[in-house]
């Protein structure tokens, strides 16, 4: 999964990694990429200085940095 959780809320997140590991053989492997947030992306983000905003409105839901 290439950066598949990047697109997603967290309810929505923790339903995919539920049917991952739901259809995951036994010792089985999945690999996943990701962005990760940290205290430096989040600043330029708020500061709108950075490339890639993940802020988000929609279905009742909102989120801001």
């Amino acid at each position: 999964m290439s950066s598949v959780f990047t697109h997603m809320i967290p309810v929505e997140m923790e339903n995919y990694l539920s049917e991952v590991s739901r259809v995951l053989k036994k010792k089985g492997k999945c690999l996943i990429t990701y962005l990760l947030l940290n205290c430096e992306s989040s600043d330029l983000i708020e500061q709108r200085r950075s490339k890639l905003d993940f802020r988000f409105e929609g279905k009742g839901l909102s989120y801001d940095l």
